[in-house]
């Protein structure tokens, strides 16, 4: 049992890595362990690796052992010499004809222990996994994530993945006034840089800062000259009243930000004389507004319908309220692909240690979307499972099936904090429960009932899907 979550994901993803590896698409662990046995004894460094493909180097030395015992004892009763029965080439190196009879022999030997998983031409639909051309989007439930999170058993040198965030987040909060209350035109002057720099910091496509009736919106210029901008161009000229718009140069002045000076970018505007443009700067737009009483409550609901025919992809608005007392109130909103704005950076963003947020409850719904990569093209011209769905998605299963009942995967929130907590945050998300591999998938080919096979293992994870038949899977538990 592993009580941390981290060693349980590291050890749960390197070895369905490592069993990948080794399958070699053959989706047969006595074929896998075969290639793995060879290439260990052949291996010059074996500690090397061991470590490379996250197995024991113990009970590698014992199973090999184990096997050279076997081998002698065989040839004993044979009355030949044990170099006879010894395999020349890997499995991965043999003719698919051999390979056929090899798996013929072992159905022959163990034919009671036939198990089957249906696969209905409805199964995707039913459990709202979606195909994007090449591509599968299985959706996520539970508190909204970043891709951060997911790269923790998602490693993207391995697998090709998109996080995908739709809806509506809202954070309310308040932060101490004082510099606020002295002099609130140099505050926001500020304020808006800092929030300009996160926004290029985090590539957000459309921020826009509201105080009182005064309002920037801030683009990135690529963004805002694009041919699908050109509606939210005229309505925003059409419908407001402009105070001024200006392409602005912001630069990477040093590795630090906010008020801790945390290694995550600075952006400054620059003057238009000043350092020379480089390959390092940003261009962003900014348009300056002026509300009237009606169009402050309604601007965010503009921008947010005007940027989804625009295509925009991400939107950060922060509404600042006047100072009553010692704080003063703000709302954060983040629309279509969104996620909480972490309480490190708003902090960071307001200057102010002395701030307090928390998020509203909104409708967000969140996908992964699944690209088959080059990484995942085994060596095996003809893989036996060709339409398999990608590895990260079966990974995700694995991992989720791992929790048996539960059915969830846990990971470790990346949420930077200022209060010390005796064991770190976690965070549960949940994939659709019919991916779970022993609930019902797998049942035994005599009888119907239901088969308890190993969650991490290529044969009993996989899972191809075809929208035009049933697909049934066949495997010989022996």
């Amino acid at each position: 049992m592993y009580h941390s979550t981290d060693q349980f994901n590291e050890i749960v993803t390197e070895t369905f890595a490592s069993r990948c590896f080794f399958d070699f698409g053959s989706y047969s662990e006595p074929l896998a362990a075969a290639n793995l046995l060879h290439d260990f004894r052949n291996a010059s460094n074996k500690s090397q690796f061991c470590w490379k493909h996250s197995v024991n180097a113990t009970r590698m030395k014992h199973v090999s052992g184990s096997a050279r015992s076997i081998r002698c004892r065989v040839a004993e009763k044979l009355n030949i010499r044990s170099q006879v029965l010894e395999a020349n080439d890997p499995p991965y190196r043999l003719p698919a004809a051999k390979i056929l009879i090899l798996r013929l022999l072992q159905v022959w030997l163990f034919h009671d222990t036939l198990v089957e998983n249906v696969i209905g031409k409805n199964f995707a639909k039913k459990n709202k996994i979606q195909r994007i051309g090449e591509s599968l989007a299985v959706e996520l439930k539970g508190q909204p994530i970043r891709r951060e999170h997911l790269e923790q058993v998602l490693d993207p040198d391995k697998y090709s993945f998109d996080l995908i965030t739709e809806g509506n987040i809202s954070q309310n909060g308040t932060f101490g006034t004082s510099s606020f209350r002295s002099n609130p035109n140099e505050f926001m002057g500020k304020l808006e840089i800092r929030f300009t720099s996160y926004i290029l910091d985090k590539k957000i496509e459309l921020g826009y800062i509201q105080h009182s009736s005064g309002l920037k919106v801030v683009v990135p210029v690529q963004v805002w000259e694009a041919a699908s901008s050109s509606q939210l161009q005229e309505n925003l000229y059409s419908g407001y009243e402009i105070l001024s718009s200006m392409r602005v140069r912001y630069q990477e002045v040093a590795n630090k930000r906010g008020i801790h000076e945390r290694s995550c970018g600075l952006f400054q505007p620059v003057e238009p004389d000043g350092d020379p443009e480089s390959e390092a700067d940003r261009m962003v737009f900014v348009i300056s507004i002026r509300l009237t009483s009606k169009q402050q409550k309604k601007f965010k609901a503009f921008i947010d319908s005007n940027a989804t025919q625009s295509r925009i992809q991400s939107i950060v608005g922060l509404r600042v309220n006047e100072p009553a007392g010692e704080r003063a109130g703000f709302t954060l909103f983040s629309s279509i692909e969104c996620t909480k704005i972490a309480n490190q950076d708003l902090k960071d963003m307001f200057a102010s240690l002395d701030l307090r947020s928390n998020i509203q409850p909104g409708k967000v719904t969140q996908k992964v979307v699944f690209h088959h990569c080059d990484t995942e093209v085994d060596d095996t011209a003809h893989p036996l499972v060709a339409q398999d769905t990608p590895r990260g998605l079966r990974l995700l299963s694995v991992l989720a099936s791992e929790r048996r009942r539960d059915n969830f995967i846990r990971l470790s929130s990346v949420e930077e904090t200022d209060v010390p907590r005796p064991t770190p945050q976690e965070i549960d998300i949940n994939i659709p429960r019919a991916l779970s591999i022993n609930n019902g998938r797998w049942r035994m080919k005599s009888g119907g009932g239901m088969a308890f096979v190993p969650a991490n293992s290529i044969p009993s994870s996989c899972l191809p899907l075809d929208e035009g038949e049933d697909i049934v899977l066949f495997a010989c538990c022996a």
